[in-house]
């Protein structure tokens, strides 16, 4: 404001944090991770404690509906792929491609067979 002010200037000064910060709902979480142990194996699937200083627009879905953001595995080390995400040598190994599109549609089969309730009283 000095600065414009001294030369006779005007300004107009709009501030974009950008995301907001991306908060896993608890329950979805557990959920989440349950699945995906029993769909890549116990061994495979990794809860990360630390949280990532890295921005996602998903957080905007989270403030509407409870969820959780994931990742699936797409490198591979063997085949030279191993940078990371944004990096411009980034890539990813298809072969995790029908990996991650089944645990999708395992993932919702999982939670309408756990959250849909048949109307004679059962599951």
């Amino acid at each position: 404001q000095g600065i414009t002010h001294a030369y006779g200037a005007e300004f107009d000064l709009k501030v974009d944090y950008g995301s907001p910060a991306l908060i896993n709902d608890k329950e979805a979480t557990h959920f989440l991770l349950q699945v995906g142990k029993e769909y890549f194996g116990r061994n495979n699937c990794h809860f990360t404690e630390k949280p990532s200083l890295g921005g996602e627009d998903f957080s905007f879905y989270l403030e509407q509906v409870p969820g959780s953001f994931f990742r699936i595995g797409t490198g591979n080390p063997e085949k030279g792929i191993s940078a990371y995400f944004h990096e411009s040598k980034y890539d990813i190994d298809e072969a995790a491609l029908p990996m991650g599109a089944g645990f999708y549609a395992f993932l919702a089969y999982s939670y309408l067979a756990n959250h849909l309730k048949d109307p004679k009283g059962g599951k």
